[in-house]
């Protein structure tokens, strides 16, 4: 999901029979616009083909430029969405990973590519770091207790503080009593859900080999 501010509203990305779509949903409201088809420029399809029909994963807003950078949920491969939604450009990662692929954000110099740990061959938070045409620069460690979720950041005075979301799901249980059965006490099994948001400052200022953050 990305927030679109000069249009005021958020962009979705989907998943099943939407999945080549992107949702647009009003930042005040909450409520959804519509769901928009994503179109292929000539010169893209020519080379690459039609490169939405496995759907996105993750987008991201550029404000400076006026465009969208989005994930491909199959092959992570990179693709520009211009305002009025048509992939302009298209780029190959030349790196990929085996955590869960969770969320993305974007400035002028950098694509972040947020990911939770998935078995032994990634073990950690991370977030992973490209130049905007997709070629890899770095690994940055986030040192988080929970799992990440999204990255977010905002911009004042030429300087950009980034926000890291994180998510704790628990199993919860409690006793209750069981209408129909002689009001025998029976568990009953929850899970609660939090959220915790850290202040990662300027990472772009500390993209360098084998960061940590």
């Amino acid at each position: 999901m990305a927030f679109d501010a000069a249009n005021n509203r958020l962009v979705v990305t989907n998943r099943g029979e939407y999945k080549s779509k992107l949702t647009l949903v009003d930042a005040e409201s909450l409520k959804i616009i519509r769901h928009t088809d994503v179109t292929v420029s000539e010169e893209v399809k020519s080379k690459y083909g039609d490169v939405i029909k496995t759907g996105f994963t993750a987008i991201a807003y550029d404000g400076n430029l006026n465009c969208y950078i989005a994930l491909m949920r199959v092959s992570h491969d990179f693709a520009i969405i211009s305002a009025d939604f048509k992939v302009i450009a298209y780029y190959e990662s030349d790196k990929h990973f085996s955590g869960t692929y969770q969320a993305m954000d974007a400035d002028s110099d950098y694509i972040y590519l947020v990911l939770s740990p998935h078995d032994d061959r990634q073990p950690h938070n991370i977030i992973a770091v490209f130049d905007r045409q997709g070629h890899y620069v770095t690994t940055l460690r986030t040192n988080v207790p929970y799992e990440n979720e999204s990255l977010y950041h905002v911009s004042s005075a030429g300087v950009s503080t980034f926000y890291l979301v994180t998510y704790r799901a628990r199993l919860e249980c409690q006793w209750k009593l069981a209408v129909g059965r002689g009001w025998e006490p029976v568990r009953k099994y929850y899970y609660t859900r939090r959220n915790y948001v850290y202040n990662l400052g300027d990472i772009s200022g500390a993209v360098k080999p084998e960061g940590k953050i």
